[in-house]
């Protein structure tokens, strides 16, 4: 047992310190003075006579370096709740899409997307193909059917459940025109830029939903014309529309 006893003598602070059995038999004691009258030193000196009286090997051993600790923040419940350390690994991810498209061919059309992206804090890339079902365009005395085919890269951010993104396309515009008994087949480009805006909702831990609206800017207008006449028959609007919904697979 170790007994502590601080006393004001002559203007100094004046502090004992005995080591006891549990019978009372004196094992050891020391006395210490501070001249200046300060608490904080005498204290400091009476915890280091405490710590070598009960283990005097206490010097010897190395020090341990303290463990990093998690922050502390208050529970639901009024307690304290440990946080481990939040650490952003880059994720990835599969999506299909599937919607309507105008502007892009003579007549509204299906469109199916089919991409992948990779996604690190609130950013994310991705590239996609789009085919489109095909549009009919009908002549005097035949049809033109038109089919486009296209590549996409995105660059997005995300906020919460919204999405917003820059979008670049290139591709190509199929023609298949038909005339009584003349076939014809031809192929324009196609390029585009544009955005992309709408919704992905986390639903399950490795399934989003999501639904998009795509405006874009179309670069190349595509001009059809009769073939026979040689009059006008559609050409390409300057900003095309498609709405989409679909779901995305998340990894990991």
């Amino acid at each position: 047992m170790v007994r502590a006893q601080v006393s004001l003598q002559e203007q100094q602070l004046h502090a004992a310190v005995t080591l006891e059995t549990g019978t009372g038999e004196v094992q050891g004691s020391r006395t210490l003075a501070s001249g200046n009258r300060d608490c904080d030193e005498l204290t400091a000196s009476m915890a280091l006579a405490i710590s070598l009286a009960i283990d005097p090997l206490v010097l010897m051993r190395p020090s341990r370096k303290p463990r990093p600790r998690a922050p502390f923040s208050p529970s639901p419940s009024g307690g304290m709740t440990r946080h481990p350390r939040r650490t952003f690994l880059p994720g990835y991810s599969a999506y299909s899409l599937v919607g309507a498209g105008w502007g892009g061919t003579p007549s509204p059309t299906g469109t199916l997307s089919v991409g992948a992206a990779a996604h690190w804090r609130g950013l994310s890339v991705a590239g996609e193909t789009t085919p489109e079902a095909p549009s009919t365009l009908l002549l005097s005395g035949g049809s033109i059917l038109v089919t486009r085919l296209y590549g996409s890269l995105l660059a997005c951010g995300h906020a919460f459940f919204l999405l917003a993104c820059g979008k670049a396309s290139a591709g190509v515009m199929m023609l298949r025109a038909s005339s009584g008994l003349a076939l014809g087949t031809g192929a324009v480009p196609v390029w585009t830029v544009g955005g992309r805006f709408g919704i992905r909702w986390r639903a399950l831990r490795r399934l989003a939903l999501v639904a998009v609206v795509d405006p874009e800017l179309v670069l190349f207008r595509v001009r059809l014309q009769d073939p026979m006449s040689g009059a006008p028959l559609w050409r390409a609007p300057p900003v095309s529309l498609s709405a989409r919904l679909g779901a995305e697979l998340v990894f990991p």
